[in-house]
């Protein structure tokens, strides 16, 4: 486990134990929120019963004005003599005591169907026997034999107003009088859930600090080293939680960060439009064959120095971008021209250099620059239209009294000079003599 870094002032134990503490004082505040909100849904009931009974209050009113007013509808049926426009009060009085009775069944409460077909149910049994309204007026003469199916019409009635008069409020009546035993039995049981809480708490803390502080200590680890430029370094994933998780998070950013280290280097090392080698790649290459070595006397490489004759007239005819297709090509016939352990790599603009591992005798690298010469002598098809180029090649031989790969590679420039002077589409070898005479006039 890594030690504490030397000035920090948090500690990760002292935290979580101060989280757990927090979580405790939660846990007793819940409790007491429990407990007021069980006497809160107390209340709630006893409100509920209040409202239950105003409904069993409500509905036996209602049920005793619609018997009522059935006995005076079979009186009515029979011939006898009434107060039909006191009948008639009546009846509008029971519509007044079923309107005032809707707004206690919703049609989200569960008696409002009953409560809605009772409705219908009575003013159907007196609209059938000829009583609903006005119509009482127009009744003559003895109609009793329709007693038996009014009769029947408000039994239904009476019937659907008693089942919405169940015994429910006596049950909710007694369970409010269970409230209080419930209420003790609540208290108990949060009580030893309390001292559940407390004792799985204090166990979780001990086994929190076992288990997060070293995988966290070797994930810091595992970072410096990350940070120090170890990007091959990789946690080993060996747990399948939150911390197993993190440690592959933390493999999953590792390698992305060696994928775009190697990127950099490549780019750093490698040219952005062809994907050959660059200068500084080149440069390296042959500073590494100027270390000490068995046999100094015999060449060890050779330069080719390739530059595109009149490229600047291919730029003017097709654009810049049809010069850069035709550097691309050119790029990959160069690759094709060479041996696995040769370097083709771009200088610049349309300059191209090839490294060439020689023999004793020093004529490969004049083989490979024929290649190149037959190679780009073949018209290039860019964008659909032949292009014919030539090139100018120049070769230096790594030998005695070359003290340094910037004076092979100036060499190898000097001796392309040359060639382009000597008409262009040709190679020719660096000679000491050269130096002097190429110069005078170097072309572009």
């Amino acid at each position: 486990m890594l030690g504490k870094m030397p000035g920090r002032k948090y500690s990760l134990k002292r935290e979580w134990s101060r989280v757990f503490f927090v979580m405790l004082f939660l846990l007793l505040l819940a409790a007491g929120t429990t407990i007021a909100g069980m006497q809160i849904v107390v209340g709630e009931l006893r409100n509920s019963a209040a409202h239950l009974q105003v409904q069993t209050d409500t509905i036996a009113t209602l049920r005793a004005a619609i018997v009522s007013h059935e006995e005076i509808a079979h009186k009515l049926l029979s011939d006898e003599t009434i107060d039909r426009p006191q009948f008639l009060r009546q009846q509008r009085h029971i519509i007044g005591l079923f309107d005032a009775a809707a707004h206690l069944y919703p049609p989200d409460n569960a008696g409002y169907l009953a409560f809605t077909q009772a409705r219908y149910s009575w003013q159907y049994g007196l609209t059938f026997a000829g009583l609903w309204g006005n119509s009482v007026y127009l009744m003559r003469g003895n109609h009793s034999v329709e007693n038996p199916i009014y009769g029947a019409s408000s039994d239904g009635t009476v019937a659907l107003l008693d089942s919405l008069s169940q015994p429910t409020l006596a049950q909710l009546n007694r369970g409010v009088a269970r409230g209080r035993d419930l209420e003790m039995i609540l208290l108990v049981v949060l009580v030893v859930l309390f001292v559940a809480a407390l004792s799985v708490t204090e166990f979780s803390r001990r086994r929190m600090i076992n288990n997060l502080l070293d995988p966290l200590g070797t994930l810091h680890e595992s970072a410096m080293r990350l940070e120090a430029g170890d990007y091959e370094h990789r946690v080993i994933v060996t747990r399948n939680d939150e911390i197993g998780d993190l440690d592959i998070a933390f493999n999953d950013m590792a390698d992305a960060m060696r994928s775009n280290q190697r990127s950099l280097e490549h780019r750093a090392t490698h040219d952005m439009l062809t994907g050959l080698p660059n200068r500084a790649l080149l440069v390296d290459r042959l500073a590494t064959s100027f270390g000490p070595g068995p046999d100094r006397r015999s060449p060890r490489v050779s330069v080719l120095f390739i530059d595109i004759d009149d490229f600047k007239d291919v730029n003017d005819r097709l654009g810049h971008h049809g010069g850069d297709e035709l550097l691309i090509d050119f790029a990959e016939r160069l690759s094709r021209c060479v041996r696995p352990v040769d370097l083709v790599g771009r200088l610049g603009g349309d300059e191209f250099a090839v490294i060439v591992s020689e023999d004793h005798d020093g004529l490969i690298a004049t083989e490979v620059a024929k290649r190149i010469l037959d190679e780009t002598r073949v018209p290039f098809d860019v964008s659909g239209t032949d292009i014919s180029v030539t090139v100018s090649i120049g070769i230096a031989m790594q030998q005695v009294g070359i003290v340094d790969s910037m004076e092979l590679l100036r060499d190898a420039d000097l001796a392309m000079y040359q060639a382009k002077r000597e008409g262009k589409d040709r190679l020719e070898v660096f000679e000491a003599r050269d130096a002097s005479t190429s110069q005078t006039n170097p072309e572009t």
